[in-house]
């Protein structure tokens, strides 16, 4: 709960966004309103999850989970659970893991977007979560409480945006 209070504290919406890629996620995906047919029984951050994978339209997705997450959403595309790529261009992990990061940085394009979900779920969750957004691969994040999202673009330099969602 600490945790929470603390992210809506420095957190900020569109209005506080002045990149124009990131003020585009926020405004096209995570405030998208619209009922999608899939929506059905999912819950907030399924919704989510789903908003993100419909904005990017990845072709090419890995998902680092225990239960399988992503299947839910009946996407056109595979979803490799092992890496059989050399590139990714959407990585979702269930719980943050500087292994697993160390492991899938050979796997990076520079429009892939790693989503990581439970980056609050302990200290432990937010320590990883702070080295990751600290890596020098990493050009932009995005903490949205329910999933921290990584960005790999060259072009931008690196910031780091909380956004309520």
């Amino acid at each position: 709960m600490l945790s929470y209070i603390k992210f809506l504290l420095k957190s900020t919406n569109q209005h506080g966004v002045h990149s124009p890629f990131v003020y585009a996620l926020v405004t096209r995906c995570f405030y998208d309103k619209k009922r999608y047919e899939p929506y059905g029984n999912m819950n907030k951050k399924q919704r989510l999850l789903y908003r993100l994978l419909k904005y990017f339209r990845p072709q090419s997705i890995l998902e680092v989970s225990e239960t399988p997450t992503l299947d839910v959403f009946g996407l056109a595309h595979p979803i490799h659970r092992e890496v059989q790529y050399s590139t990714y261009d959407f990585v979702y992990f269930d719980r943050p893991s500087l292994e697993d990061f160390e492991r899938l940085l050979s796997t990076v394009g520079n429009d892939s977007i790693w989503v990581m979900g439970r980056i609050y779920e302990s200290e432990v969750t937010q320590q990883i979560w702070l080295a990751i957004k600290g890596k020098e691969e990493v050009s932009v994040t995005v903490d949205t409480f329910v999933y921290g999202l990584v960005f790999f673009r060259k072009e931008q330099q690196k910031e780091h945006f909380t956004i309520r969602v």
